[in-house]
This record gives structure tokens, sequence and C-alpha cells, in this order.
């Protein structure tokens, strides 16, 4: 048996802001979790890395161009001996304050 108990959701974040994406598998240990963004594992680094609980922490949200932006859709993948399952996905998405003319 394997299930979620928590799953992340949509979110709208500031640059430079921190956020946890929720992630909670119930099973038969271990219990392996790991994450996706736009269908890739997420490579941890000083800034974005995975709590003990499963869930994803980013340290520092940021809106660099191309693959450098935190921006896009997570999933999170639970794997015991019986299977894997996959989350829903969540977007995030980064705030932005277009400039606009008086």
């Amino acid at each position: 048996e394997l299930l979620f108990t928590k799953e992340p959701h949509d979110v709208t974040v500031m640059r430079k802001e921190a956020i946890i994406l929720d992630c909670q598998a119930h099973g038969e240990a271990p219990i392996d979790v790991r994450w996706l963004k736009n269908g890739v594992k997420i490579a941890e680094n000083e800034w974005v890395y995975l709590l003990s609980n499963g869930s994803l922490f980013i340290s520092e949200v940021e809106s660099r161009r191309g693959d450098k932006s935190d921006e896009g859709c997570y999933q999170c993948l639970a794997q015991n001996k019986y299977g894997t399952i996959l989350s829903q996905k969540a977007r995030l998405t980064i705030a932005s304050m277009s400039t606009f003319a008086l």
C-alpha cells in the first residue's frame, strides 16, 4: 500500500520568497520520495532541497530566464517495494508587476 496524505498545490510567490511544496506519502517503509519539475528529476542544491517529511523547500524562488527559473509544474514521486505513485501537478508561478505609464 502506498498513498499520498499531502500533495502539492498551485502557488504564486514573489521572487526571492521561500516556499514549501507539500508532499507526504503513507505506506510500508522505506518510502523514497523524489521531485520532478516539468517531468525532470530535480537536482538538490543549496537553494532547493527535500525536507525530511518529503516536502520540497525552495529558499529563494528565482525567475532567471530559461531552465534556471523555478517557475514550472512540480510533482512529487513516492516509491516503495509495492510500486510508485505520482502526485497531482502543482504550478509554481512567480508574480511580477509589469511597468505601466500614467
